[in-house]
Formats: C-alpha cells, structure tokens, sequence
C-alpha cells in the first residue's frame, strides 16, 4: 500500500522461479498500460523479482522504488 495514492492502491513485489516467467509477467502489466492509460503502471526488474507499482505514482517517486530494488542484494 502507499497511502498518499488513497485506499487500495500501491504494488506488489513478485518472485519468480525463472526469468521467462517474470519476462511474461513483466509484458502483460506492461501490455496494459499500452491498451489502456487507466491500467498503467511501473514495472522494475532484479534478479528474479518484479515491482509493479500504481500507475497513479509519480515517475519521481517511482523511480526511487527502482532505485531501492536495484540496491538489493539478490
């Protein structure tokens, strides 16, 4: 949750046991932000771990996410 995007928004960390399924799963949040800007939003990868957040989050404070997830060790 990130409550400055109101109730019932935020993200979600995924762990994958191989890198096609995350690719796959990376594609189809990514594809709906394509088809529809209400169904968009920011993806990052690491490793074997995917971060979808709310589109709704600004792309400052998204990219501070990535920059988190890319500072883990895994």
């Amino acid at each position: 949750m990130i409550p400055s995007l109101g109730e019932d928004s935020g993200g979600r960390v995924l762990s994958f046991e191989t890198p096609e399924d995350r690719d796959k799963t990376k594609e189809y949040y990514d594809s709906l932000g394509r088809e529809s800007a209400m169904f968009y939003s920011h993806t990052f990868v690491k490793g074997n771990l995917l971060v979808q957040i709310n589109g709704e989050l600004s792309d400052d404070r998204a990219a501070a996410y990535d920059a988190a997830l890319q500072r883990l060790d895994c």
